[in-house]
């Protein structure tokens, strides 16, 4: 893998709720690998988040019911494929 080392010293609590989430993933898990996997999801959610505030800025909120041709249902149904 290229990547660079990051050492961090996690607290036991926190290692503790660490562990019972590798659990909850119902499959083998190394820490790193866990840690990576929720730094991804939260800087995915969070880069979602501006997306979403964009959109709402430039075309407004979502249609009530979406109607084919419209733009603002265009530009929300692209956001919706990007999950």
């Amino acid at each position: 893998m290229n990547a660079t080392p990051v050492t961090v010293r996690i607290p036991p609590d926190q290692l503790a709720k660490l562990d019972a989430w590798i659990t909850d993933q119902g499959e083998p898990m190394t820490r790193p690998e866990a840690v990576r996997q929720i730094l991804a999801h939260k800087l995915a959610v969070k880069t979602t988040g501006a997306i979403e505030e964009a959109l709402v800025e430039h075309w407004g909120s979502r249609c009530a019911e979406p109607e084919p041709g419209c733009p603002v249902c265009d530009a929300w149904a692209e956001f919706d494929a990007l999950a």
